[in-house]
């Protein structure tokens, strides 16, 4: 748990720092409006385990969007966290409790198109890609078998590409593929996420 901490804790910091290069010296200064971004939705794991214990996991996060938030190209720093658990029996052999939880941080560039105004910000196209990691906990809990009981904590390298449309000031949806760069007891961890967002 630490080392997955001490990890987000690094990669935050550059990841700021790497913001903060690309923002122009004309740029907004963190107290404009408008520059975050409050998500939920929900994430459809790919495969395995993961998705039999849901098949569409809760989704929430923020994502904070550096120098003008209306801009034809922004730079922005997201996390997101998605959690499911259940009880499942087809791999064992009584009902076990099966939790997942993922806490994703990514650094995203984020392209929109300009509107019949010429003017990149309300009712446009936006699309994108990031890069990141991802904090996962996987907790497996077998009362008939400690065999079958296992509790694992992972730290990957992940990335993102996402389509969306910014539906006036404040509104969007969101589509969202998340790549992990790795597995946890076997299980691909990639999810495919719809988002509706709030700008303030």
């Amino acid at each position: 748990m630490k080392r997955i901490l001490r990890g987000l804790a690094a990669l935050s910091a550059l990841a700021s720092v790497s913001v903060l290069l690309t923002v122009p010296v004309q740029a907004q200064s963190i107290t404009d409006p408008n520059q975050w971004i409050v998500k939920g939705g929900v994430s459809l794991p790919r495969e395995g385990t993961p998705n039999r214990v849901s098949n569409a996991w809760l989704t929430g996060g923020l994502e904070y969007q550096a120098g003008n938030p209306n801009g034809q190209r922004v730079s922005s720093i997201e996390a997101l966290y998605t959690t499911a658990k259940d009880d499942i029996q087809e791999e064992f052999a009584f009902p076990v409790s099966v939790k997942y939880s993922m806490l994703s941080l990514m650094y995203n560039y984020r392209i929109r198109d300009v509107n019949q105004s010429g003017i990149a910000a309300g009712n446009v196209l936006f699309y994108g890609a990031g890069v990141g990691a991802q904090a996962i906990w996987a907790k497996i809990e077998d009362e008939n078998s400690s065999a079958n009981s296992f509790d694992d904590n992972r730290l990957f390298g992940g990335a993102n590409v996402f389509i969306g449309y910014e539906v006036g000031a404040n509104l969007q949806v969101e589509a969202k593929y998340q790549l992990v760069f790795g597995k946890v007891q076997d299980q691909r961890m990639d999810t495919l996420q719809l988002l509706f967002g709030f700008r303030f």
